[in-house]
This record gives C-alpha cells, sequence and structure tokens, in this order.
C-alpha cells in the first residue's frame, strides 16, 4: 500500500511538469518554424545565428515530446526534460554570446536570448534534482517542486541524529537550619577558674597593703 501511494504521488509530481514543457514547445516551435528564417552562415554573427535557429526548431519538438511523456506520470519523465532543458539553455547562451561579441552591440534580443538561456537552464537543474529527490525514496510537495536545491536530503537516506548523552543529576540540598558546631574538646577540659567568695572586689581588698620598705 507504501509503494503505491509512492508511485502516485511520483506520477503527480511528474504530470505537473506537463504544462511547463508543453508552452515552451509551443514558443520554441513558433519562433523556430515561422517566426525566424534559415539565417546564412557568413560569420560568427550568423553562425551564432544558425545554432539559435536550430536550436528553437529541434528543442521545440524534444520539448513537445517531454510533454507528452510527462502525461503518463514516469519519473524518466524528469530527468530527461532535465537535460534537455539543460542543453536547450546552454545553447541559447552560447548562441546569444556569439550574436553579443560580433553583433556591433547589445541588442534587446541579444539579451533576451541570454535571459531566456539561464530560464532554460534553471529550470533543466530544478527538474534534474527534482528525479533525483524522487528516486532516491523522498517525497516532493508542491512548494519544494519550485524550490529545490542541492543541499535537500531525501528522508531515506538522511543521517541519524547523534545520540545526546542524559544530563548530570545533581542531588537536591534541601534548606533548613544549619548544624550547631561540634564542642572544642580541648574548651571542655580546661578547668573554670574559682572564683573567690564574695567576689573578685572582696578579694582585692582583703589583700594586704604594699610594705614602704
Amino acid at each position: 500500500m507504501a509503494q503505491t501511494r509512492d508511485q502516485a504521488h511520483i506520477a503527480e509530481v511528474v504530470r505537473r511538469n506537463t504544462m511547463a514543457a508543453a508552452i515552451a514547445a509551443l514558443l520554441l516551435c513558433y519562433y523556430g518554424y515561422y517566426g525566424l528564417s534559415e539565417p546564412v552562415v557568413t560569420d560568427l554573427f550568423t553562425r551564432s545565428n544558425w545554432l539559435f535557429y536550430h536550436t528553437l526548431r529541434i528543442g521545440g519538438v524534444m520539448m513537445g515530446g517531454l510533454a507528452a511523456w510527462s502525461l503518463t506520470g514516469m519519473v524518466q519523465a524528469l530527468a530527461v526534460d532535465g537535460v534537455v532543458s539543460i542543453l536547450i539553455g546552454g545553447l541559447f547562451a552560447l548562441s546569444g554570446g556569439g550574436m553579443l561579441i560580433d553583433g556591433g552591440g547589445v541588442s534587446m534580443n541579444t539579451i533576451l536570448i541570454i535571459i531566456f538561456g539561464m530560464m532554460f537552464f534553471g529550470t533543466g537543474r530544478r527538474n534534474w534534482l527534482t528525479y533525483r529527490h524522487l528516486t532516491a525514496g523522498g517525497r516532493v510537495s508542491m512548494a519544494e517542486v519550485f524550490t529545490m536545491e542541492e543541499t535537500m536530503v531525501p528522508p531515506s537516506v538522511s543521517q541519524p541524529a547523534p545520540p545526546t548523552e542524559p544530563p548530570a543529576v545533581v542531588p537536591e540540598v534541601l534548606a533548613g537550619p544549619a548544624p550547631e558546631p561540634l564542642p572544642d574538646p580541648e574548651l571542655e577540659s580546661a578547668p573554670e577558674p574559682e572564683t573567690p567568695p564574695g567576689g573578685f572586689l572582696a578579694s582585692l581588698a582583703n589583700q594586704p597593703p604594699p610594705s614602704n620598705e
């Protein structure tokens, strides 16, 4: 039963990628087959245009196939989507860089090509990390699909917490009256001085006066 629930969860996560892959396929195919024409290769700029043109056409067809594959819920579709998206992003960045170097200046189209390349690269990295997380036995929530990071550790391979030592038991001392000091045996053994009859002053009066000799 648990395995069935995990498979259903994996299929749900994979199907969430269908819409994004389909939108990417439509945009790539539109500009690759209808929006642009194949350039004539003469220099670095036209070579970069040629690379961008064919990346749109081939990448659009592949993203369309991945959108259909994602509908099946197979987790392998995420892995292939990650690799293809990273390749598209890298080729976009490469062609945009070539246009930037040999284009005579910075243009809005060149900046957009580089930005789209970074977006494809980030999406591919996220899908690849999601695939690794799911195949390692982890579960991915809706929020985690869009915030996946390399440092995420699947629950099945998480490290156990180190054992903690029990706190030291300190005996409690109950408050009470202070103990009386023990008597000194020397003080107890010493004889008390004898008091003459009549007191100390009477003994001085009974003493004879000193002689004048």
